[in-house]
């Protein structure tokens, strides 16, 4: 068996390094780079390369593909779990937002919303899952399996970039820029659609939204370095779908509030119906079984 990662020769992983950073500066795998001092800002007229592997990670096909499918069933769960208030009370009320201090705030702002009112009858999700492989010493390789590391309901980053990424990889591989192995085929570099998927599920909200002038409005923090990632999203939005974003505003400093006049979407029901791009947006959630 071929060893893995390829070994090079230092003249051929200094061309390899110099395509790769190339490649990454001129199709936005980029962040701003580190303030230069702790009370400086980012710069915003230069940037660096975001971190990458030079080589794609080597992944069982049927882990890959089990991962994918099951994505669906992790969305219609958690979207399951935050239309069921008893089970949220239970779990984060119970000894989880004792000793987690960010899910007890989380907790109080989401009885604060309920004892007010929710207004919105619809709700998306941008999820993403990450895993694992889980091969213990002298684990037969058809034994090897995946392990859930977590799951991201918050701040679901990187998607675009992670785009970009197996981008790369397969540019370096149909360039012939890696050197000969049998793993390096470009069948075996499935194409990353996650920047098009969150798109999409965007999109699905503001048509479900029922009105054509609404806006969608990203919030990021103060001097944020990974603003590609959010702007790769931002061009998505609008060449694709012709939707723009609000001039991304820094974390809010000060309370805001809705406007009492704002528009809510037609659908009604006592709790929110979560959205899909691939099923009905007036259904909720296929049943769990």
């Amino acid at each position: 068996m071929s060893t893995w990662p390829p070994s090079l020769t230092d003249s051929a992983q200094s061309s390899l390094l110099s395509l790769a950073a190339d490649y990454s500066l001129s199709h936005g795998l980029i962040y701003r780079p580190p303030a230069s001092t702790p009370s400086s800002t980012p710069s915003t007229t230069s940037s660096i390369h975001a971190p990458y592997s030079l080589f794609p990670a080597k992944f069982p096909s049927h882990l890959f593909h089990k991962a994918i499918a099951l994505q669906p069933l992790y969305n219609a769960l958690y979207s399951h779990v935050t239309v069921d208030d008893a089970f949220l009370e239970d779990v984060l009320g119970g000894a989880v937002s004792k000793v987690d201090e960010f899910q007890g705030r989380l907790l109080e702002l989401w009885k604060q919303v309920r004892q007010e009112g929710i207004k919105q009858p619809l709700h998306l999700g941008l999820f993403r899952s990450d895993y694992l492989l889980h091969s213990p010493p002298g684990c037969a390789p058809d034994k090897v399996t995946i392990k859930q590391v977590e799951f991201n309901t918050i701040s679901s980053s990187f998607g675009p970039l992670a785009t970009k990424v197996g981008d790369l990889h397969r540019y370096l591989q149909a360039s012939g820029a890696y050197p000969e192995h049998e793993d390096l085929a470009l069948e075996n570099l499935p194409v990353n659609r996650a920047l098009a998927g969150l798109a999409a599920g965007l999109a699905a909200g503001h048509k479900a939204y029922s009105n054509p002038s609404a806006k969608i409005l990203m919030v990021v923090q103060d001097n944020e370095r990974n603003a590609f990632d959010q702007r790769a999203l931002e061009w998505e939005l609008l060449e694709t779908f012709v939707l723009s974003l609000l001039p991304s505003l820094p974390l809010f400093t000060k309370p805001s509030h809705l406007s009492s006049t704002t528009a809510t979407p037609s659908p009604s029901s006592e709790s929110p119906s979560p959205l899909s791009t691939s099923t009905p947006l007036s259904t909720p959630p296929p049943p769990l079984s």
